[in-house]
């Protein structure tokens, strides 16, 4: 497998490295990354001036990992990365990350990081990009992204879909597929999971009064959608005799 790794924290990144030597027991990995922090650029692209591309002393044990850097955003990067350095020889994945801080929720409409990962999904590449929630440890994140890059590596995604990964602060108490929504809905997710209120505070911004109050909120709120549910197969099952009743009677 070879694999195209990028960020948005900048080509000499810790988070980075993690990613793209945790990844080196799947294949070839190639870094194509921006030269400086280009956080919060979103998908943007450079227009009005040329792009500056050097090759890096590699990264790696043995020096296995190439290594280039361009002066523009997480998607500039991924473009050169797919039309310049691998054009003879695509990648069969793009990562990105390992990125210093969370992509929640509305976080992924801003986030560099996420738009590299999109960068190679429009590209046609299956892509996924992961955060580091809080801290500067990313052995366990590097560890959870080389094994899903295995899984998707075994198994594709579906065209034109991403994944993004937010990873624990400390240890992995639970995975689980989510469809991106609010902050406050997170909330829950992440406490089902484990997380205690401080820590999800900590992971959405948020002070653990607010969490709890949100908590409460999205409760009441499932509450109200479990109590319509049993409400409508209650007429569901009226209907039913009813008509059934009326049937027998004709």
């Amino acid at each position: 497998m070879r694999v195209l790794v990028s960020n948005d924290d900048g080509v000499e990144a810790l988070g980075m490295r993690a990613l793209a030597e945790g990844l080196l027991e799947l294949g070839e990995v190639v870094v194509c990354a921006p030269d400086r922090e280009q956080s919060a650029t979103s998908r943007s692209i450079s227009l009005h001036r040329p792009l500056r591309i050097e090759q890096l002393p590699p990264w790696g044990p043995d020096g296995q990992i190439e290594r280039w850097s361009v002066d523009g955003t997480p998607t500039d990067a991924v473009y050169i990365g797919l039309n310049q350095v691998l054009k003879a020889r695509p990648p069969d994945l793009v990562a990105s990350g390992i990125n210093r801080g969370p992509n929640l929720a509305n976080d992924v409409h801003y986030s560099g990081t996420v738009a590299a990962a999109m960068e190679g999904c429009v590209g046609g590449f299956p892509s996924f990009a992961i955060s580091l929630v809080k801290g500067r440890d990313y052995a366990h994140a590097a560890r959870f992204a080389a094994a899903l890059a295995r899984q998707i590596g075994a198994h594709g995604l579906p065209p034109g879909r991403n994944r993004e990964v937010a990873a624990a602060m400390k240890r992995l108490r639970g995975q689980r597929i989510v469809f991106h929504g609010l902050r406050k809905n997170a909330v829950i997710m992440l406490l089902e999971v484990g997380c205690t209120e401080d820590e999800v505070g900590a992971i959405v911004g948020m002070s653990a009064a607010m969490v709890r109050h949100y908590a409460k909120e999205v409760r009441r709120h499932q509450l109200a959608i479990n109590a319509m549910k049993k409400l409508e197969t209650g007429w569901a099952a009226i209907r039913k005799n009813v008509l059934g009743a009326a049937g027998t009677a004709s």
